[in-house]
């Protein structure tokens, strides 16, 4: 086929495609940082006010720290010091050793959720705890583990806990023994 178009049309020709693809180009480039722009000013703005609030805090901790700082060691001892009576009792009762006991008896199948602890009136201690279990005989078997142990000597687990087979939300309530019991 021969070529009909004279060669300085054929410049112009390809000299118009090649403005014309140019800017094509340039309108997609000039798109895509506006949309960039765009996209990045919200957490331009969440950054600013995330700095204002560490500035406010970061000043607030200046002035506590400031205010603070005649406190005598002996307070912040005796305070520390009214903690740890609160977790280990007179009669000897450590909280850490009755979570780590109830925890070591948990086995695979039980998730514990909540633990409790409190002195009755009659100068007991209790424990409450509750979790879930995928079966029942894997609870079964928990509450069994904990009345085997030395620390309770009452471990109450309600029976309207076991009417479910499975995925089974419990409670138990267990009395620990003192050092005088055991």
């Amino acid at each position: 086929m021969s070529n009909l178009i004279p060669r300085k049309n054929k410049k112009e020709i390809k000299k118009e495609y090649l403005m014309r693809l140019l800017s094509v180009a340039l309108i997609f480039i000039a798109l895509l940082l506006s949309l960039s722009i765009i996209l990045t000013v919200p957490s331009y703005f969440a950054s600013i006010n995330k700095a204002s609030v560490v500035e406010e805090r970061l000043s607030f901790l200046r002035k506590y720290v400031e205010e603070n700082k005649n406190v005598e060691l002996p307070i912040i001892v005796q305070e520390t010091k009214e903690k740890m009576a609160v977790l280990a009792t007179k009669k000897g009762v450590s909280v850490f050793n009755i979570i780590n006991t109830i925890t070591k008896n948990e086995g695979e199948n039980v998730k514990l959720n909540t633990f409790s602890y409190r002195i009755l009136e009659d100068g007991e201690y209790q424990a409450f705890i509750s979790g879930v279990s995928s079966d029942r005989d894997s609870l079964i078997n928990f509450r069994k583990r904990l009345e085997q142990t030395k620390e309770f000597f009452d471990v109450n687990l309600p029976i309207s806990d076991l009417a479910e087979s499975r995925d089974i939300d419990f409670s138990i309530n267990i009395k620990i023994k003192s050092v005088k019991e055991n």
